[in-house]
């Protein structure tokens, strides 16, 4: 043990499951919520949903954070008959 069971309860559950108030899974709003629900497309294993649902929810306490807070993607443009012809890439 670090000596922080006192300080730090970690929730082993989908967010969508957790429960606040007395008696639930946390009695009160997270100051830090850890996540890590990031794929190589970044948004596609439900991010966005997720983190609402977790804010509509209040699961995070008004100044609270989410670790990570931000991310970067980036992209480019690319035209090829071979990729069309083989990724079936929609007009």
């Amino acid at each position: 043990s670090n000596g922080l069971s006192d300080k730090v309860s970690v929730v082993g559950k989908h967010s969508t499951q957790v429960k606040v108030g007395f008696g639930a899974d946390v009695p009160f709003p997270a100051d830090v919520i850890v996540t890590e629900i990031f794929d190589s497309w970044l948004l596609g294993e439900g991010i966005l949903p997720t983190m609402a649902d977790a804010v509509g929810r209040q699961l995070l306490a008004e100044a609270g954070r989410v670790v990570p807070a931000g991310a970067e993607m980036t992209g480019t443009l690319v035209q090829s008959a071979w990729l069309r012809r083989h990724e079936m890439v929609p007009d």
